[in-house]
């Protein structure tokens, strides 16, 4: 399949999901090791799932 520049959406990963649910770290940093590994078992949604929040927060459902 072809496609022209500009037609295909951009993905944009939900960092928001890996500081929640990831326990990779948090918004003072974190570890990509664990980052990697939570995303290689449970995946991770767009952005627009959970938007960046600068902040810690609990675990959310929204994304699953």
């Amino acid at each position: 399949m072809l496609y022209l520049s500009g037609t295909m959406r951009d993905v944009i990963p939900s960092i928001q999901v890996l500081i929640n649910c990831g326990h990779a770290g948090s918004c003072n940093g974190g570890d990509s090791n664990a980052a990697n590994a939570y995303v290689h078992k449970h995946g991770i949604p767009d952005v627009t799932c959970q938007q960046y929040q600068a902040k810690n927060m609990e675990v959310s459902n929204v994304h699953i």
